[in-house]
């Protein structure tokens, strides 16, 4: 297992989560309004997604952020055969790492601390909501689940991948 490489591939894919998520806020913030905090969700009316912008976000940022956990497992590990769980490992690594960045960083620092106006939803300026570090942390903590799901799934899928086409 390649730790420094799954810390370092991790920290990438945090990047292009991060890249995701703030383009989204920015053109379609209606995609991300189950993400706020109940007391918020209450408050603001939006107006419908467009689903064309949507789409144009979505389909790319998904092929680009699933297709980025195979490509380090393949380019991690394509050369010499592994046990099975070291892609699991991997990209728990990678998931702990994003999980972890997006506590930090993307709800801790910037959406609870600085708060730009881009992440602010009209007609909730000011709420106490947006201070709200615990649904951060119970996020955090759904996100650790899903990890080890991600993880589990995605890693046999890049073990299978790498058995079928490298080794």
């Amino acid at each position: 297992m390649d730790m420094y490489q799954a810390l370092v591939d991790g920290v990438i894919w945090s990047l292009l989560w991060a890249a995701v998520i703030l383009l989204t806020i920015w053109k379609a913030p209606q995609q991300l309004v189950h993400d706020y905090p109940k007391e918020i969700q209450e408050l603001v009316i939006l107006p419908p997604v467009n689903k064309k912008v949507y789409r144009w976000i979505i389909v790319p940022a998904l092929v680009i952020l699933i297709g980025y956990l195979f490509i380090s497992v393949i380019a991690t590990y394509g050369a010499a055969e592994v046990a099975f769980w070291v892609p699991m490992l991997h990209i728990f690594v990678m998931c702990i790492v994003w999980n972890s960045v997006d506590l930090l960083v993307m709800d801790w620092l910037i959406f609870c601390t600085i708060q730009p106006k881009f992440m602010i939803l009209p007609g909730t300026e000011g709420h106490p909501a947006y201070k709200d570090y615990y649904f951060h942390f119970r996020g955090f903590l759904i996100g650790c689940a899903y990890s080890v799901i991600g993880g589990v799934v995605c890693g046999g899928i890049g073990y299978a991948l790498l058995k079928l086409f490298f080794w």
